[in-house]
């Protein structure tokens, strides 16, 4: 018997220490890396030849686009958009489909794994992803996240440290921090703005 799952890494590590669920902590945990643009592209393409589908080049972008490498955005994009084009009962995945699949995908994205993601941080920790989503797109700078929210570097260190290892933040080179979560951003700056 094979039993396999996925989840980010803090939620995996509270089921895993779990007592009842000892088998857990002699499985083999492996971690999945962003994969690049042609490698979603690539599995776009083959399971569409396999489904006897088509996809035009203006779809399969738009829906390598907005998997941005993370493994299960590309199963969610790509399963939206294929069932529209089933709705249609069609054998080409359309841009109309893959914009629709994208729409779904992104709020199926955000109720299972953003949501969720957030519901397991601090306060303070929270407060320090809104402070990052603030500073602007892209890697910002450690310093720019503590000056946001009113503080030295080294108070903050602590919640980032936390936010690195459950995952949700990355470190992509000394001074800088990144969403490791696709979608995070927008996520908080729409969920804050709305609270505020």
């Amino acid at each position: 018997m094979a039993f396999a799952f996925a989840g980010l890494p803090a939620s995996i590590d509270g089921v895993v220490v779990d007592e009842t669920l000892t088998f857990l902590q002699r499985a083999k945990c492996v971690e999945l890396t962003r994969l690049s643009d042609y490698e979603v592209g690539d599995s776009f393409e083959e399971t569409m030849a396999k489904g006897n589908r088509t996809i035009g080049d203006e779809a399969a972008q738009l829906l390598v686009s907005a998997a941005a490498g993370y493994p299960f955005m590309v199963q969610l994009v790509g399963y939206y958009a294929w069932q529209a084009s089933s709705r249609r009962d069609s054998s080409e995945v359309t841009l109309e489909d893959a914009k629709r699949g994208v729409e779904i995908a992104r709020k199926s994205f955000d109720n299972m794994v953003i949501a969720p993601a957030l519901r397991r941080v601090s306060q303070r920790q929270l407060e320090y992803l809104v402070a990052m989503a603030r500073c602007g797109e892209g890697p910002v700078a450690t310093g720019a996240v503590a000056k946001r929210l009113g503080v030295e570097p080294s108070g903050v260190s602590s919640y980032r440290k936390r936010l690195i290892d459950a995952a949700i933040v990355e470190s992509p080179e000394y001074g800088l921090v990144n969403f490791a979560i696709p979608y995070m951003r927008e996520y908080l700056l729409a969920h804050m703005a709305e609270r505020e």
